[in-house]
């Protein structure tokens, strides 16, 4: 069972040397600590420093610290309160814990309505990070999406269309979030963007994607993806292939991108996926993934594909009828 993703070959390893070097991480910030990504990479992190005897000290920032778990919170070394679009509040966190890598995991959970969290948090982390010369080690790491900058939602029979739709608050957001690490502190931060997060289906692997490029799956596990940026980014195990963070600015539009379970691990709805056409195959693949992942989006799209089904049959029926009418008005 293979994942797939996008690796960027002009980042800067989490340890390198020459005049862009920069020291092994020792101190991680984790912004949006309480959502489902935050929770997986600090419980990575952690399970990381066990199995491999690597040491990092964790520290949480959220806006309600309370909605921690005990177990969770019992893996930071520091847990602090405060609002993630206020400068001050991340100032203050970033210096406490002496992080040299902020871990970004913000956003409204599963809720696509307009907001502006992920810009508005960019925003002040970039203010705190650049007004303070104290900082200008410190280094970010932004988990985005698969849709947001110059990625679209690729899915078959035109789903992709609809859930860059669906999705279009969201991947504007995560657009802006982006873009304004680029323009504040473009060398310092690098990118993660999977395609749709969901939890109970880890496969253990992750593989790469481009840009352009139409992922294998429309869903990544979290917990695959808080281990891959464990692996790679936090302790760098994989340096020589994937880089973290940038200075290449003519080719920092290039991020990593991610996608989950492999086409294959879709088929367990069909008794005989052998006996199946490539296209019926992939056509359940697509809307058994898509009513999981988006259902509401899902219930729309359906929708509308019935109204035109219903219209096109109209527009048949009528033709055929005007047809008949025609062949007979001779009579």
């Amino acid at each position: 069972m293979t994942v797939s993703a996008t690796i960027a070959s002009t980042f800067a390893p989490a340890t390198t040397s020459g005049a862009n070097a920069s020291a092994a991480i020792s101190s991680v910030l984790m912004i949006g600590a309480t959502g489902r990504m935050g929770v997986q990479l600090i419980n990575s992190m952690s399970k990381h420093e066990a199995t491999n005897g690597a040491s990092v000290e964790i520290s949480a920032f959220c806006r309600a610290p309370d909605k921690l778990d005990a177990a969770t919170r019992a893996r930071c070394a520091h847990v602090y309160k405060g609002d993630a679009r206020r400068a001050s509040d991340l100032e203050y966190a970033i210096h406490d814990s002496n992080a040299d890598l902020v871990l970004v995991a913000v956003g409204n959970g599963d809720d696509v309505s307009k907001s502006d969290i992920r810009e508005a948090n960019a925003k002040a982390l970039v203010r705190a990070l650049t007004s303070n010369p104290a900082f200008e080690h410190v280094r970010v790491f932004v988990v985005s999406s698969n849709g947001a900058g110059p990625t679209k939602i690729k899915a078959g029979f035109g789903l992709g269309l609809i859930l860059q739709y669906y999705l279009r608050h969201v991947m504007k957001d995560h657009t802006n979030q982006e873009n304004v690490f680029l323009s504040g502190m473009k060398n310092r931060v690098g990118f993660v963007r999977p395609t749709a997060l969901t939890d109970g289906k880890p496969t253990g692997h992750m593989k790469t994607f481009g840009d352009k490029d139409k992922p294998p799956s429309i869903q990544t596990d979290r917990a695959d993806l808080a281990d891959w940026v464990t692996a790679n980014v936090v302790f760098g195990a994989d340096s020589n292939k994937v880089n973290a963070f940038g200075s290449n600015a003519s080719t920092m539009r290039r991020r990593y991108q991610f996608g989950g379970n492999s086409q294959s691990t879709q088929f367990q709805n069909i008794h005989s996926p052998e006996e199946a056409t490539p296209l019926v195959a992939r056509a359940v693949n697509y809307i058994y993934s898509s009513y999981q992942y988006y259902p509401h989006a899902m219930v729309v799209a359906t929708g509308a594909m019935l109204l035109h089904s219903f219209a096109a049959s109209r527009v048949i029926l009528s033709f055929s009828f005007a047809a008949s009418d025609d062949l007979h008005s001779g009579d």
